[in-house]
């Protein structure tokens, strides 16, 4: 880009990079989350290598030692986490934001280079919300690449709020893209993140209002309001009914305060080391009430969620972090001369109090895109503040005794092992995904070799040895494999199973595998019913191994204890999956052969129920899929 210094245009391209490749990580996709936090760390160093700008040195600020030590907690936590895995993969996660962070004060960017990168990042907010327009165009839920529409209006208000900071000094017809923003907001119509936005607005206002900018204000004020006021009209007034209905907290509120019940209880069995970070969705299960029907992954209150997963002192850690950056935005905007600066500021700031606002009533610190983002606007707030002198900075002085060439040697070699790790990491889920369409095919002994390879990418991981077990369950299952390789297969399956077992102990799958495999072998009715009933304990939602092990039990002729089995999960409430179907129907012939008609017939009402929501949720996608087709 002419005039533009090569070390920016860098640091700008690469954090674009993995700003897009966050956005379009959703949780899943784990080539995407490599490749977002390969550019971060690359970005790093680059700004190291690259010549750099005057402000050099080390922020000293609240915000800074908070969020360093709430990483280093993070990271220790992998230590004695239940999943060591789950929460490595996690450190790096929430690694973004501090990444992020030390990116933007590495690059120290001048102001029209930020306002540059700035408008890519509008320009991408104002592609979600077209994004959401087609989806709500086709009946689709309006939450672009997001898998939650509550992320995408988070990260909206991250956007909206900061570009009002960069709008406050610049002409009035720029504030039409803040209007498209909030309908992007009133769209989703989430209560928490209008509370956010509220908070938001509350406290650019205030900044605001101490200097006069009445017309910023008003201009701003105005574009929001209108957005949300057409956003009503294209919904029917969805927000504003959602926010009504806050008048009546306790129904509101009803669906989380079952599931932040259940999260306090697991979090006062391990108060002080936490379970691990990443770990609440797979050690929820046991702790989890009937009422609860949610997806089970998040507490939908980050702040109970550290507490959960990384104890007391990760929740003293991270609201000493929101408190530090409150404090920093109040010293700055009480002290801060330039005007222009100053309002910049206050945009990024209210942007980053939206998002803690809302994060109250979601998980926030969850999605990788929000935490990149929100990362370089604290990096931001720091070099504003640093250039007003508000936080002061230390200058890193290189030891006499270590030479130029050896730094830069140590930083590549630092930044080599989690670069190997994401490759790993994207390469393993490549491999999988590559495995899991040879296994389709019939095609087992390639599916196999491609999971040996995930193995060794990938020891302490438990996906591919439950996957390499199940081909062999498989094998076992046709029947046809002789004598001496039927129990080497046995074997090699036991063995796998006890890996799985050690990398990840909570998850039902590996007990419920392994009464399979008892059941294929010939194993001991005790030893079989111990398997499954550990699965049942790791996870009493598990409607595959509950109904596994009431058919095992009616082909030993206990039927009494079969229907026990099968009563106890239908106080749950399940997704509209397959396995539930086949679990509620077998319910409803036992209750039937055992006399019980009007309980059958309200079991078959229930199952067909559940059928007709999985044909409609068929032919939804089946029409998702034909509209990105005509794309």
């Amino acid at each position: 880009m002419p005039g533009f210094p090569p070390r920016s245009l860098a640091l700008g391209l690469l954090s674009g990079a993995a700003l897009l490749f966050a956005v379009l990580f959703n949780g899943q996709r784990l080539l995407l989350f490599s490749a977002a936090l390969s550019c971060l760390l690359l970005a790093l160093l680059t700004a190291r290598f690259l010549p750099a700008p005057a402000l050099r040195g080390l922020p000293r600020s609240a915000a800074v030692y908070t969020l360093a030590a709430l990483w280093l907690w993070l990271g220790a936590s992998t230590l004695w986490s239940e999943v060591g895995y789950l929460s490595a993969i996690g450190f790096w996660w929430f690694g973004a934001l501090p990444l992020a962070a030390a990116l933007l004060w590495q690059w120290q960017p001048e102001p029209r280079p930020w306002r540059y990168f700035m408008g890519g990042v509008l320009a991408l907010g104002l592609l979600l919300v077209l994004w959401q327009l087609w989806q709500l165009r086709w009946e689709l839920e309006p939450s672009g690449p997001f898998l939650n529409k509550n992320s995408l209006a988070a990260f909206l208000n991250l956007i909206l709020l900061a570009t009002l900071g960069l709008l406050a000094a610049g002409r009035a017809r720029g504030y039409a893209l803040i209007v498209l923003l909030a309908l992007g907001l009133a769209l989703v119509g989430s209560r928490g993140a209008l509370l956010g936005l509220g908070a938001g607005l509350a406290a650019y206002s205030l900044a605001l209002t101490v200097r006069r900018q009445w017309r910023s204000l008003g201009l701003a004020l105005v574009s929001v309001l209108l957005g949300l006021v057409l956003g009503e009209l294209l919904t029917d007034g969805l927000a504003g009914a959602r926010l009504a209905s806050l008048a009546e907290p306790g129904s509101a509120g009803a669906d989380r305060f079952v599931i932040w019940e259940s999260a306090w209880r697991m979090f006062l069995e391990r108060p002080w080391l936490g379970w691990g970070l990443g770990t609440f969705w797979v050690a929820y299960p046991p702790f989890r009430q009937p009422a609860d029907g949610s997806g089970g992954f998040y507490v939908h209150n980050d702040y109970l969620q550290f507490a959960v997963e990384a104890g007391w002192p990760g929740l003293l850690l991270l609201t000493a972090f929101s408190l530090a950056l409150l404090w920093l935005g109040l010293r700055y905007l009480h002290r801060a001369r330039d005007t222009r600066a100053r309002t910049e500021f206050a945009g990024l700031w209210a942007g980053l109090l939206a998002v803690g606002v809302h994060t109250l009533f979601t998980f926030n610190f969850y999605i990788l895109a929000i935490l990149l983002l929100a990362g370089l606007y604290v990096g931001r707030l720091l070099q504003l503040a640093a250039v007003e002198a508000v936080v002061p900075v230390t200058p890193l002085v290189r030891p006499d005794w270590l030479g130029a060439r050896a730094a830069r040697l140590v930083l590549v070699l630092l930044a080599a092992f989690p670069l190997l790790y994401f490759l790993a990491l994207g390469s393993a889920r490549y491999q999988m995904q590559q495995a899991q369409a040879l296994a389709e095919q019939g095609q087992i002994i390639a599916a196999d070799r491609r999971l040996q390879r995930v193995q060794r990418l990938l020891p302490g991981q438990d996906a591919a040895h439950l996957a390499r077990a199940g081909l062999m369950l498989e094998l076992l299952g046709r029947g046809e494999v002789p004598g001496d390789s039927r129990r080497q297969l046995q074997q090699t399956a036991r063995a796998l199973l006890d890996r799985a077992a050690r990398a990840n102990p909570l998850r039902a799958q590996v007990p419920l595998m392994r009464a399979r495999l008892g059941v294929l072998s010939g194993d001991a009715g005790a030893v079989i019913e111990s398997d499954y009933r550990q699965a049942l304990a790791l996870d009493p939602l598990h409607v595959e191994a509950r109904t596994a092990y009431a058919v095992y039990l009616l082909r030993q002729g206990q039927e009494a204890r079969a229907a026990r089995v099968l009563e106890a999960g239908l106080a749950y409430r399940y997704p509209p999956h397959g396995p539930v179907l086949a679990y509620l129907r077998l319910a409803a012939d036992v209750r039937l052969a055992r006399g019980d008609e009007q309980g059958a017939a309200a079991l078959r009402s229930r199952a067909d129920e559940l059928q007709s929501a999985m044909l409609r949720y068929a032919a939804r996608r089946t029409r998702d899929f034909r509209l990105l087709e005509r794309l």
